[in-house]
């Protein structure tokens, strides 16, 4: 009876490790690279239904591969739907959050993301940075880690102001720009909203831009 279960365990790891393998391709590099809250969640799904299926070669085996297939459908449509709608990103992961700005640590910007000084501080020495006063910017990710701009690189330092057609008054407010000023400044570079994908703003008033449609002149990976 025991060789009959440790046959069972191999044939169903013979059989599920491609067929996860197949699973994760369909997901998505994005998802197996830096995970957000959705993400991990279905990551440990696929970890318990995978463990509990191999642990126990007593339970049958086809209703796990067809949960398998309908989680990796649900993260995929999931997926979809945060490309598509802002919205959507907005209530599935965290959005980045500045923490550091100017040399100062945002305490209540701390609070929204359970960081404690120790934390950022930790973070900062990981990118061999000591001192606060060397960041100029620092935002908490996504993923959970801290992306920085450096007192020295501050000119590079860009506010988000459009995004998918839509304009961040707050940012604006940031950059002391009234909304009229900026669609001027766009009209300057011959830009409207509408055709927007994205838009930064540095101290400078310096804009940086890329419209939807926006193709290489050539594929460097085909050079």
């Amino acid at each position: 009876m025991m060789w009959i279960d440790l046959i069972t365990v191999l044939v169903r790891l013979i059989i599920i490790l491609p067929f996860l393998w197949l699973i994760l391709l369909f997901m998505g590099q994005r998802s197996m690279n830096r995970l957000g809250i959705f993400d991990f969640m279905i990551v440990l799904l696929i970890g318990s239904l995978v463990g509990a299926d191999l642990a126990d070669p007593h339970i049958v085996y086809w209703p796990t591969l067809i949960a398998l297939t309908c989680i990796a459908l649900l993260q995929k449509t999931a997926a979809i739907c945060k490309m598509k709608w802002q919205q959507v990103r907005k209530v599935a992961n965290f959005e980045p959050l500045l923490v550091i700005f100017d040399g100062k640590m945002l305490s209540e910007r701390l609070l929204d993301v359970q960081y404690s000084p120790d934390n950022i501080l930790e973070l900062l020495r990981e990118q061999s940075i000591f001192s606060v006063n060397d960041v100029y910017a620092g935002y908490v990710e996504n993923s959970g880690s801290l992306s920085i701009v450096k007192q020295s690189a501050r000119s590079t330092f860009f506010v988000t102001v459009v995004m998918e057609k839509r304009i961040i008054a707050s940012a604006l407010d940031s950059v002391a720009m009234s909304l009229p000023e900026f669609k001027a400044l766009l009209a300057t570079h011959e830009l409207s909203v509408d055709e927007l994908l994205y838009c930064g703003i540095n101290e400078a008033k310096q804009l940086e831009w890329s419209r939807y449609g926006e193709a290489p002149s050539f594929d460097p990976a085909l050079q």
